[in-house]
Order: C-alpha cells, then structure tokens, then sequence
C-alpha cells in the first residue's frame, strides 16, 4: 500500500484519497477491509502519509460505515454482538432472502456513529493525513439516511447533517453523493457543501493503471488501459503487485 500511493504522488502537488477505511469495527462488515480505529492501524498509515508528504503531495483518508450492506457473517466474525443497522429495516434486495433484516438506529446510536465518525478524523490526522473524505455514496450507510427507498426517518436529516459537522473541524472535504435519493435530502446536503465553497473533480479508476496520471493528462500522454478484474483480488491469489503496483509510468521520451 506504501508503494501503491507512493508512485501516484510522484507528481507534486498531487491531492490521493485513499480507499475507504471502517471508522470502527462495528462499522464493518466486509473482508480484508483496513480501518481507522486503533493506534496500530494509525501507526501503519503513518508511514503511508509520510512517505506522500515527502514527494510534495496530499492524502485524504475515506471514512466508511457499511450499515445494511454489512454481510452478516462477516459482521458476526468480527463480534456476534455487533448489530447490523440502517437508517430503517428494510432489507436489501440483492442479498439472499434468509439474510436478516437490519435494525433501524436509535436516535442515540446516531448520536454514536457521528461520535465514531468524529474520531475517526481525529485519528486520521494523528496518522498525518492531510484531511478526510465521508463516503456518503454507493448505499452504505449515510447514503442509506439519504435515500427515499429507506423508508427514511425523522432522524434522517440530523444523521447527515451531523456527521458532516462534526467532522469537518478535522478538515473534512467533500462527502462523495449517490443517486435515487430524495430531492430534499441532497439538496440540503449540497446546499451545505456549496456554502462551504467545496468542490473536487477527481479520477479513480484511471489512476490506478497510471501512477503519473497528472503528467500524463498535461502532455496528453495516451493512458494506460486498467483491468477492473484485479481491481478487488486479495493479495494472496494473484501476489501483492499484480495489477496494483507493476503498471509502467510513461516512457522518457514523453516526459
């Protein structure tokens, strides 16, 4: 991972948001996932969020709650008492039918998660991360507050609007949106944002297969196809390099 974010900062002045990272274990509920939560894990992206700061580049760390999306024996492994929730108890279509339906949040559990949410930044700039990036997209778990096929709450708009405030003291940048949500709702979310003035065009698939991504677009250098198959391949299937690292930067002569 070290190596990963090393060669995509190779061009100063880079802005890296990372792949999401849990902000608790609780929050969790997918395999080989990293975290936020504890002083090992802040450690290791320590060394991660050096060595991007030493080539003059920035990294935001992505900050990730699954909520119903959580697969339950995943969740259940990681601890049986850890409950699977939501903004409402509706389940989700495309999991098998036997699975459970999720709780709904108690307006106290919310007030939890944005306390999860909150230290998590706090720990992210402990690991030298230039700032955070709320994961808000996909239906995991503040898109779930979010949409209107949740049979949202009264609690709905106080989830949102919270996470985003009481994380954006430890620099928080723009939360990433979805579709199918209710008009109110994303109007209210990017009402806040734009009175803020932020606003992020960004690549990501594209910047895996092109570690020199920035050069190559200033120069119009032709990009390097990505191959989505190794996008999600644990590393002891294919080796830790394997589409992750071994993709070529431009030739010489381009640059």
């Amino acid at each position: 991972m070290k190596e990963y974010y090393t060669q995509r900062a190779s061009t100063h002045g880079s802005l890296l948001i990372t792949e999401a990272a849990f902000i608790a274990a609780q929050a969790g509920g997918y395999a080989n996932v990293p975290g936020i939560w504890s002083q090992p894990q802040i450690d290791t992206r320590k060394q991660i969020t050096d060595a991007v700061q030493a080539k003059g580049s920035f990294i935001f760390l992505q900050l990730w709650a699954l909520g119903r999306t959580a697969e339950p024996e995943t969740l259940a492994a990681e601890d049986p008492a850890f409950p699977r929730i939501s903004a409402s108890n509706v389940k989700l279509s495309s999991y098998p039918a036997s699975d459970p339906a999720p709780r709904a949040l108690t307006l106290s559990e919310i007030d939890e998660y944005v306390a999860l949410y909150a230290q998590a930044a706090r720990n992210a700039i402990q690991a030298g991360f230039d700032g955070v990036e709320i994961h808000a997209a996909n239906g995991y778990l503040i898109d779930q507050f979010l949409q209107d096929l949740s049979n949202r709450t009264a609690a709905d708009l106080r989830c949102a609007s919270w996470m985003l405030s009481q994380t954006r003291s430890a620099r928080t940048g723009p939360a990433s949106g979805s579709a199918h949500g209710a008009p109110s709702m994303f109007t209210h979310l990017i009402s806040t944002l734009a009175r803020k003035g932020d606003a992020l065009v960004a690549f990501e698939r594209s910047y895996i297969s092109n570690a020199d991504l920035p050069k190559r677009l200033k120069k119009d250098i032709p990009l390097t196809p990505y191959d989505r198959r190794t996008f999600y391949t644990p590393v002891d299937k294919l080796g830790p390099a394997y589409g992750y690292v071994d993709y070529p930067f431009a030739e010489e002569g381009w640059l």
